[in-house]
C-alpha cells in the first residue's frame, strides 16, 4: 500500500500574475518613491537603536563595577565619549526624519495623497484592491452547531 498521494497543479493564468495585475503600477511606484525617501531616516533609526542598546550595556558593566568596588576613570571617559556620540547619533535621527517627512510631502504634492484603505495619509494597510473580492459571512464555529 502506497502512501504517496499524487497531487495535481493548479491552473493559473500566466497573464494574470504580472506587476500590474494585482497591485497597479502607480501604486508600486508610491510606495517605491516613500521606500527611497525614508531609507536614510531607516539607517538614522537603525544606528541610533544600536548605540542606546550599547550604552546600556556600558551602564550595566559600569553598575557591576561600582557593585565590586572598582574604579576606572577611563572607562567612565570613555563612557562618556561615547554618550556624545550617541547625542550625535540622535541629532543625525532627528535631521533625517525631517527630511524624510519633507520628501513625503513633496511627493504627495507630486503625485497627490494616495488612495489606500485606511484611514492614515501615508500607511497602506493592503494596498491590494480589497473591493473587488466578494466577502462571504460564515458562522462561527459555536454558531454552526445549532
Amino acid at each position: 500500500m502506497s502512501l504517496i498521494i499524487p497531487v495535481s497543479s493548479a491552473t493559473y493564468d500566466p497573464s494574470s500574475l504580472g506587476l500590474g495585475k494585482v497591485v497597479p503600477p502607480e501604486k508600486m511606484e508610491y510606495f517605491r518613491k516613500v521606500w527611497l525617501a525614508e531609507e536614510p531616516l531607516r539607517q538614522a533609526q537603525k544606528k541610533l537603536d544600536s548605540m542606546v542598546q550599547s550604552h546600556g550595556q556600558l551602564q550595566r558593566v559600569n553598575d557591576q563595577m561600582e557593585g565590586m568596588d572598582v574604579k576606572s576613570d577611563e572607562f567612565k571617559s570613555e563612557t562618556e565619549a561615547f554618550k556624545n556620540k550617541m547625542s550625535q547619533s540622535a541629532l543625525a535621527f532627528a535631521k533625517a526624519t525631517i527630511a524624510a517627512q519633507e520628501k513625503l510631502d513633496e511627493i504627495e504634492e507630486q503625485q497627490g495623497p494616495p488612495t489606500f484603505n485606511s484611514s492614515s495619509r501615508r500607511i497602506a494597510v493592503n494596498p491590494l484592491d480589497t473591493e473587488k473580492s466578494e466577502l462571504k459571512q460564515t458562522p462561527v464555529a459555536s454558531e454552526s452547531f445549532t
